[in-house]
């Protein structure tokens, strides 16, 4: 039986996340097969992305009360059910760069589910007007801090995920929009 591809997509708030999985979830279904999202509302009261998508002609459901990284059990149950439901290919999202997500989602899926599921790339989506205005003010900084981000983590590198209950990234902040605002804020700087 053939694997279910999963993949990630990370972007700051307002990138085009779930506009992005929608138009490709549109095209898998008119091409190849059935594409499924798994919203990530986080259970924030300002963000709408589950009801958003249910109204659209993909099949959808959501996870909520925190990020994906953080409750992989969960994840997993999510990701069996669509599959059940006929979903060849699956995508969610993430807030932010989504570094964590690579040790939290990726590793550990590989890890433990790699007979039932199939990573795709990791996606981050970038509002371009935003990066232009964030690299007037900081270019060297946010290459750098992407520079790292990339190094650290690349998809399939042997690393093994750290023992449960440590942080993959020492300071690691939250998956908020509060924390994305001060990511933003010291890039600025």
């Amino acid at each position: 039986m053939p694997k279910t591809k999963y993949m990630v997509t990370s972007g700051f708030l307002g990138a085009g996340k779930t506009t992005s999985m929608l138009a490709l979830a549109r095209e898998i279904n008119a091409r190849w097969g059935k594409a499924a999202i798994l919203a990530n509302d986080l259970g924030a009261g300002n963000i709408v992305d589950a009801d958003y998508t249910a109204t659209s002609e993909v099949l959808t459901t959501s996870i909520a009360g925190n990020c994906i990284c953080y409750q992989h059990e969960n994840l997993v149950d999510k990701l069996r059910q669509l599959a059940a439901a006929g979903a060849t290919v699956i995508f969610s999202d993430i807030p932010g760069c989504g570094i964590g997500a690579l040790d939290h989602v990726y590793l550990q899926l590989a890890e433990r589910e790699g007979d039932e599921f199939e990573l795709m790339p990791f996606t981050c989506i970038v509002d371009p007007e935003r990066m232009r205005m964030l690299m007037e003010g900081d270019a060297e900084g946010i290459r750098e801090m992407m520079r790292k981000s990339t190094a650290r983590r690349k998809l399939f590198d042997k690393e093994k995920p750290e023992p449960a209950g440590e942080a993959s990234d020492a300071g690691e902040a939250p998956h908020t929009e509060e924390a994305q605002t001060a990511d933003a804020e010291k890039l600025q700087k």
